[in-house]
């Protein structure tokens, strides 16, 4: 078959071409579509993820600042996802009046996140210091304890008679004897009190490691303050503040 009749008759059948043109304007939309959706649903997943610490709002508290910085530093993937699903959906339509609007919208608005990413290290900061102290405190409360627990232990041990433990109990303002230890042999006495003892002891020993436990390992502080500055500059690249055309990151790079 001659070569330049099937492109004749091909050219000459507008509606095929128009099929094709149709097909491709679907396709179009469709990806637009998911782009658009899956951006907004980002967006939506991201504040949902926030909204617990948005109805605890207690920013005095160590935790809390502690909880700000490890949602935002986690979580900042899905706001960036869905900031950058929207640049490629008008990227696939950039004729769409109405998604050139949102992300003009969506850039200004981007600016937000990149100051907040900023405010994250001196807050990361705050909160360890704040963890920190507070740990120390407790360690020597717990310490306290324990070194009280041994002063009784040892007055425990010494005691040569009923009368001499109860002695030895009030001059370290602990409550005396009750009826029912007086009623006891010295030596099942001793066996209770020092038993006891040893509950308490590992006790404190319990809440001394629960305590170095819930500190943040140093390692921990810096990911967190590297993320908050890595995810302060993913969204400087695409925030436009407002009555300006370029982005922070431009502007940053002028000077």
């Amino acid at each position: 078959m001659n070569p330049s009749v099937s492109e004749a008759s091909f050219d000459s059948d507008p509606n095929a071409l128009s099929e094709d043109v149709q097909s491709s304007d679907r396709s179009g939309r469709r990806f637009r579509l998911l782009l658009d959706g899956g951006s907004l649903a980002l967006f939506l997943i991201f504040l949902v993820r926030l909204l617990p610490l948005i109805l605890e709002f207690n920013p005095l508290n160590s935790e809390w600042q502690s909880e700000v910085v490890t949602v935002f530093a986690n979580e900042g993937l899905l706001a960036f996802l869905g900031f950058v699903l929207l640049h490629l959906a008008v990227f696939i339509q950039p004729r769409n009046d109405r998604l050139r609007r949102r992300l003009r919208m969506v850039r200004r608005l981007a600016v937000i996140p990149v100051v907040g990413y900023l405010l994250l290290v001196p807050l990361q900061l705050t909160s360890s210091f704040g963890q920190l102290s507070a740990a120390q405190g407790q360690k020597a409360q717990y310490l306290d304890r324990s070194s009280r627990l041994t002063e009784i232990r040892e007055a425990v041990q010494r005691a040569s008679s009923s009368q001499d433990l109860n002695v030895r109990l009030q001059s370290l303002l602990e409550p005396g004897l009750t009826s029912d230890q007086w009623r006891m042999s010295l030596s099942e006495l001793r066996k209770t009190l020092l038993k006891s003892n040893d509950v308490k002891q590992a006790e404190v020993a319990r809440l001394l490691k629960e305590n170095s436990e819930n500190l943040d390992p140093f390692a921990v502080v810096i990911s967190r303050v590297g993320s908050a500055l890595g995810w302060a500059l993913a969204f400087a690249f695409g925030a436009v503040p407002w009555g300006h055309r370029s982005t922070l990151a431009e502007r940053m790079r002028r000077r």
